[in-house]
């Protein structure tokens, strides 16, 4: 079992659950204050320096119950009982009766007389006052001779009340708060402020010319009254309106009348329109054909085969469809997107779009700030991709003048030399160019190890160099390898002293200092 070569300071703490050494017979060689259980005697025992002593409970060999008690006993748990007492068994004086002057103490018991002649010295009495009976008075009913008594107030007459208490119609006052009012004084009051039950000196509302409604009394609706005038929309593509107005610019008729214009008013109309027509329209070459049948009586305007614009055109819809196996541009520069007020929104999603099984588009991304190519990008053999002038990636090498990389995962590395600075630990490397220093780094612990003990010192110091005190000491017997404990303080990050209660002779224990 583990072995402690110091003392054991619990600093004041509880040892719990702890069982003293159980032994049949005394351990031998003692020191004075040590302590064990003897088995056979069931008895703890401590050595005194010169022999082992039964720690006892007390002297005390018998317990007798005396006058007024009853029990007791010589061994074991002793139990005392107190029988009925008497007032002889309670001594002289120690009970204060009736008519007894006596003071205030807690030695004396009393008897109920006593108490009540002690309440009395202090002056309490049983009446609690000298009124012998209630009487109802004026306004008032019932009352009483004993007991708890109640008045009520009866019906109160105006008479019952103080003369100018009360306020009647008809009378002069001021504003207080000191009488009440009648319901004709609060009437006169309430006009006396200037408030009137009359709101107006309107007495009747007469429907006018067109109106109708009105009224005499009460509230008095007024309306337009209708008219012999249909509701409805008057005029067409082929009528026109006809309406009758009154003196009060009211339409009292409406009706549509319809346009006819008489055969006789045109000659041949059909050829004159023609006429007209077909001698305004006019082709131009390659860009409009026109063409006049004056005995069919019909127009006929439309493209010819290869037409040519010779100004700008502009196509108006949400769809232009072009069904040409080749389609030439002059302008080097195609313009995509050109609308009236052009911006990162209004491009977004522009681009060109290839139709095949499914599109392939290349479109402008606002959101990435960027080109958003659907499908494969392949350089052909001897090119580079480069990048402000840069070239950046071939086939199967980055471009040399490509010196940073955010590079994730690289394939096989076969060869090379790292020149670059120590790799973070964070960063899969050690942080560091030596090995100490990178098991430092990875925090690979290092032990140094001795042999102490020469029979005289109690203490010995060993020098580790770990740069810290945040090292780990063990103190093992060198012959049983049973882990010992010994007292270890930290001197300094390099070093560390093992202290002993007492001397361990030559090589009688290894240390081990792990950091």
């Amino acid at each position: 079992m583990p072995k402690y070569l110091v003392n054991l300071d619990l600093n004041q703490n509880q040892l719990v659950k702890a069982r003293v050494e159980n032994l049949g017979s005394a351990p031998g060689s003692p020191v004075a204050g040590q302590i064990y259980y003897n088995t056979s005697s069931n008895s703890l025992q401590y050595y005194n320096g010169s022999s082992w002593v039964v720690i006892a409970d007390g002297d005390i060999n018998g317990v007798t119950a005396g006058t007024g008690l009853s029990g007791g006993g010589t061994s074991g748990t002793v139990t005392l009982n107190v029988s009925g007492l008497t007032v002889s068994e309670i001594a002289a004086g120690s009970i204060l009766v009736a008519g007894e002057t006596f003071a205030d103490n807690d030695t004396s018991l009393m008897t109920a007389a006593a108490i009540n002649d002690r309440i009395e010295s202090f002056g309490y009495t049983t009446n609690t006052g000298d009124i012998t009976a209630v009487v109802a008075g004026t306004g008032l009913a019932d009352g009483g001779t004993s007991g708890s008594v109640t008045l009520n107030v009866s019906g109160i007459t105006v008479s019952e009340i103080a003369a100018n208490s009360i306020q009647l119609s008809t009378e002069s006052f001021a504003d207080n708060d000191t009488t009440v009012m009648t319901s004709a004084a609060i009437a006169d009051k309430i006009e006396a402020y200037g408030y009137t039950t009359n709101t107006g000196d309107i007495t009747a509302v007469v429907a006018g010319t067109g109106m109708s409604g009105g009224a005499t009394s009460g509230s008095a609706t007024v309306t337009l009254a209708d008219t012999a005038v249909t509701a409805a929309s008057y005029g067409s593509a082929t009528q026109v309106p006809n309406y009758t107005v009154d003196a009060q610019g009211r339409l009292t008729a409406a009706a549509n009348t319809t346009i006819a214009i008489a055969s006789s008013a045109v000659t041949d109309f059909t050829e004159a329109a023609q006429d007209v027509v077909g001698g305004m329209v006019a082709g131009t070459s390659n860009e409009v054909n026109v063409a006049y049948d004056d005995s069919a009586g019909t127009l006929t305007i439309g493209l010819p085969d290869d037409v040519t614009i010779t100004g700008n055109l502009t196509v108006n819809g949400s769809t232009t469809t072009v069904n040409s196996t080749t389609v030439t541009v002059d302008d080097k520069n195609l313009e995509l997107g050109s609308v009236a007020s052009p911006s990162d929104t209004t491009a977004d999603g522009g681009g060109i779009t290839l139709k095949g099984a499914t599109d392939k588009t290349i479109l402008w991304e606002n959101d990435t700030d960027s080109w958003d190519f659907s499908e494969h990008v392949n350089i052909a053999s001897g090119k580079v991709f480069r990048i402000a002038g840069t070239s950046v990636l071939n086939a199967t090498t980055l471009g040399s003048g490509v010196i940073n990389s955010s590079l994730t995962t690289l394939g096989t590395i076969s060869s090379g030399t790292w020149a670059a600075t120590d790799v973070a630990v964070a960063h899969g490397g050690t942080g560091a160019s030596t090995a100490s220093a990178a098991r430092s780094n990875l925090g690979v612990m290092e032990k140094v190890t001795a042999t102490i003990g020469d029979g005289s010192a109690t203490s010995f110091a060993i020098t580790h160099n770990r740069s810290t005190t945040d090292v780990m000491v063990q103190v093992y017997d060198a012959s049983s390898n049973d882990t010992v404990f010994a007292n270890v303080t930290r001197n300094s990050t390099s070093q560390v002293t093992v202290s002993f209660a007492s001397a361990p002779s030559s090589n009688a224990y290894k240390v081990v200092v792990i950091g």
